[in-house]
């Protein structure tokens, strides 16, 4: 239960959202290489960053000229590719 007033617990990656290594082969196949460098999480969406292949991306931005980066969570960052939608977990 959440107290009035506290902090909402961050929101996780949920479910229906499995981590790559979990994707089926082929669709791994077709995405370039990915690893999540560095992740940074906030309450305020403004401030959440991250780096995937030394690059720095945020919320909506375009990673790899294919995927999209659809959220920023505490467990890594979703991203979407062809209407799929998966989770970049930091190693």
């Amino acid at each position: 239960a959440l107290i009035p007033g506290a902090a909402r617990p961050p929101r996780p990656a949920g479910p229906s959202v499995l981590p790559l290594n979990r994707m089926p082969p082929a669709f791994r196949g077709a995405l370039p290489r990915l690893r999540l460098d560095v992740l940074v999480y906030s309450d305020v969406a403004e401030d959440r960053l991250v780096f995937i292949n030394t690059r720095k991306y945020t919320e909506g931005q375009t990673v790899e000229g294919t995927l999209r980066l659809e959220a920023i969570t505490t467990d890594g960052a979703i991203l979407s590719y062809q209407g799929e939608r998966f989770l970049l977990p930091p190693p």
